[in-house]
């Protein structure tokens, strides 16, 4: 299994295990909780080293970067939900996110650039795990806006009924790895 179809996986069924432990809407769903739930389980996967909240300049320095104020400045406090130890030359990074009516996928294009920043120097692999809402839109239109200002396809799952049966979701990742921004590590 790869890490996309991994996340996709592990994504649906975090939001299918919470939502069943707290009996709330299926978007009430803690970043958190989603980022543990899948990082036991890409580590049952994959058997390699899985971090949470993982700093960027921890991440950095992992990678062979030597930290100076300007990468203090650029990087500061950011941190990646999942680190995702395959291979310790390209560490997967993975950053989640919920996509529904409070929350633009403008948002989840500001992580792409966020994480843009490590990778250029790097050869860290970025991805995002999105659980895509159904909102005042339909369940398609909201994954083909995402890819839109993604500029890129995203892996779906297949679509889920929510708690009370009024909506739909799905959980996506995409790789948001553009070869001609990797870095040389």
């Amino acid at each position: 299994m790869d890490i996309e179809n991994a996340i996709v996986e592990f994504g649906t069924q975090g939001v299918l295990r919470y939502r069943e432990i707290s009996q709330r809407p299926d978007n009430e769903l803690p970043e958190v909780f989603l980022g543990g739930f899948i990082a036991s389980h890409l580590y049952d996967q994959f058997h390699c080293p899985v971090h949470i909240e993982r700093l960027y300049l921890t991440l950095a320095m992992e990678c062979g970067l030597g930290v100076t104020p300007e990468l203090v400045n650029e990087l500061g406090g950011l941190r990646a939900d999942l680190v995702v130890y395959q291979s310790e030359l390209s560490p997967a990074m993975i950053e989640l996110k919920i996509l529904d009516e409070r929350t633009s996928p403008l948002l989840i294009d500001n992580d792409r650039l966020k994480m843009k920043k490590l990778a250029c120097r790097t050869r860290v692999r970025p991805y995002v795990g999105v659980m895509i809402c159904q909102t005042s839109h339909t369940l398609e239109s909201t994954i083909a806006r995402l890819q839109t200002v993604l500029d890129r396809p995203i892996r779906t799952g297949p679509p889920r009924r929510s708690l009370t049966g009024k909506w739909e979701w799905c959980f996506g990742c995409a790789s948001l790895l553009d070869i001609t921004d990797q870095g040389n590590g």
